[in-house]
């Protein structure tokens, strides 16, 4: 008897430390033993607030676009897909805008510059300082495909620059593109020489 009492203790004893070496180690996180887990006495890290930009604050709105959306469908953009446009507006009511056709050495570009009004200025800067991709974007995020980018100068020498891969589905990010259409189609532009 002595004997099988023995025997059953140490196969109770194998068994016992299969099992919990099975569970220690290969078991998920929540299944694990967690004392042996050490513990920060510090809060895990809240996420950085970004800073509000006020439209009373911008001084320089900048879209860079070759979003397909953004061109007329009859216009050489619409069918080509090979452009990108920029157009720079600032608070000295100066607008300028580069259109880009083709790509490599053999883009072509037509420079325009406008006036526009302070209304104008002042509607551009609200829709971007309240678009939501502007309020929730991270100062210093990167995106390594993008189609569109605002940049946003503000508060004397700040900068924030919104990248986003545009398409239909772009909620966030579409109110701006279609803001720089319209004020696009209401200036009146001359070639630069």
């Amino acid at each position: 008897m002595g004997k099988n009492l023995v025997t059953v203790l140490l196969a109770a004893l194998i068994v016992g430390a299969a099992v919990w070496f099975g569970f220690r180690f290969f078991a998920p996180d929540g299944a694990s033993d967690t004392a042996s887990k050490s513990t920060s006495s510090t809060p895990p890290a809240a996420p950085v607030d970004v800073p509000e930009i006020h439209a009373a604050d911008i001084s320089a709105i900048e879209l860079t676009t070759s979003y397909p959306g953004y061109f007329d469908d009859k216009a050489e953009c619409g069918k080509a897909g090979a452009c990108q446009i920029r157009i720079r507006v600032d608070r000295a009511l100066a607008a300028e805008r580069v259109l880009s056709i083709g790509k490599g050495n053999e883009a072509k570009e037509t420079t325009s510059r406008a006036k526009l009004s302070p209304e104008q200025f002042a509607s551009l800067s609200d829709v971007v300082a309240a678009n939501g991709a502007v309020k929730h974007w991270p100062e210093g995020m990167a995106m390594a495909v993008s189609n569109s980018s605002v940049r946003i100068e503000y508060g004397g020498s700040k900068s924030r620059t919104v990248p986003s891969n545009v398409d239909e589905k772009a909620s966030a990010y579409l109110p701006m593109i279609e803001a720089f259409k319209q004020l696009d189609r209401e200036l009146n532009w001359s070639a630069s020489k």
